[in-house]
């Protein structure tokens, strides 16, 4: 295993074990709060129809757009479709552990409500958009 991988799986396991009371969470961690669009949420449901639960959706979804903006060597705020507006349904996402490391690696904590409309789209329209 490579030595960037351990501080990760530390953290990670650090993360998880943590008890959640209000002296020890951080805002960091805390469920982040979106506003979707009738449109997103019809998305949302169709994904978890595959079986995931929506906090697993949620998060693949934030990760899934991190990735995606990584693999065209682009900044996401720069991509196609990234979100400049916001619906009018608001939803809480529960990060986790694995979506705090990527989103704090990748320094975009600040852009974690824009990923999740992104995500949503991106991920929803490659898996499921089918013509």
């Amino acid at each position: 295993m490579p030595k960037k991988k351990q501080p990760s799986i530390a953290v990670k396991k650090a993360l998880e074990e943590m008890p959640k009371t209000e002296e020890t969470q951080s805002s960091a961690y805390q469920p982040i709060s979106v506003k979707l669009t009738q449109s997103q949420l019809d998305k949302l449901k169709e994904i978890t129809m595959l079986g995931m639960n929506e906090r697993f959706a949620l998060n693949l979804a934030m990760r899934y757009a991190m990735t995606y903006a990584n693999k065209k060597n682009q900044s996401v705020e720069t991509l196609k479709d990234f979100p400049k507006k916001f619906g009018n349904v608001t939803i809480n996402v529960e990060p986790t552990a694995d979506t705090i490391m990527m989103l704090t690696e990748n320094d975009l904590m600040d852009k974690s409500k824009e990923l999740v409309v992104f995500g949503l789209k991106i991920f929803h329209d490659r898996l499921l958009n089918i013509k």
